[in-house]
């Protein structure tokens, strides 16, 4: 989108693909009080959750996200998590660890704490890897503006300890255990309580804190309801005992509030 179109400013923009930063000319191109309407996407959690952002008078904006929603990223942010022997280059120093934080605790498809890991963490994506070359299961972790990346291992038999190998200017595997904490010690909110500013530069100011609380509503699980898949999500190999839990789950309901989710913000 190109300043200055015939038309402009809008009362409304309404993206049918996900972005993970709100391009200025779509601010600029937004009246005051208009309001700008696109899913959203990370590197790390691809296609959940719709942002809702006001334009403020000084040229920024302030909104909130709301939970469901799956569009195509935009071409240049599709992200691709490489094992360490694709990244070529000479030997890197690697920093071999363990780590009680399970691999499927954020990569095993509960998409509150991955949105929380994509909106913090980043630049960061992954990969399941269960060809069985390495480990019974791995994760690919990999940095996708830099060099940085890591692997975490299940031995297939131990689900308390899993071994960590890291290498680059990033730890990527500490990013992700702290942010994960921090996702703990706010309660493990969901996607709706999370907010987003954007100044006049484009700089984003994401609210890992939420404000806005509201009671978790408890919904049957119906028979024959599959878990939400997309590319990113794919069921991971190698399940501990407790992957499951938490698991998101599209119902009747749900599948919707999804196809007409665009049609309750604006």
């Amino acid at each position: 989108m190109t300043p200055g179109p015939a038309g402009a400013p809008y009362e409304r923009i309404i993206a049918t693909f996900s972005v993970d930063r709100i391009p200025s000319a779509w601010l600029e191109q937004t009246e005051p009080g208009g309001r700008i309407v696109t899913p959203w996407n990370s590197a790390w959690c691809s296609g959940y959750g719709t942002l809702v952002l006001t334009t403020t008078p000084d040229g920024g904006g302030e909104g909130r996200f709301h939970d469901f929603a799956s569009f195509m990223p935009m071409r240049e942010l599709v992200p691709s998590a490489t094992a360490p022997a694709d990244n070529g280059g000479p030997p890197e120093p690697r920093h071999v660890t363990s780590s009680a934080l399970s691999p499927w605790a954020v990569a095993g498809g509960n998409l509150n704490a991955e949105f929380h890991v994509g909106l913090t963490v980043p630049g960061a994506c992954f990969a399941w890897d269960a060809s069985g070359e390495h480990a019974p299961a791995r994760l690919d972790v990999a940095d996708d503006t830099g060099p940085s990346w890591a692997t975490v291992d299940y031995d297939g038999q131990h689900a308390e300890r899993f071994t960590v190998t890291q290498a680059g200017p990033r730890r990527l595997w500490d990013e992700i255990t702290a942010a994960h904490t921090r996702w703990e010690s706010l309660g493990r909110p969901s996607v709706d309580q999370y907010g987003l500013t954007v100044d006049t530069a484009g700089a984003q100011t994401d609210g890992t804190a939420p404000a806005r609380r509201r009671p978790r509503q408890v919904r049957r699980r119906h028979r024959g309801c599959r878990p939400r898949r997309t590319r990113r999500h794919l069921r991971p190999p190698g399940p501990p005992l407790h992957r499951d839990r938490d698991r998101a789950f599209l119902t009747p309901v749900n599948r919707a509030r999804v196809n007409g989710a665009a049609a309750s913000y604006i």
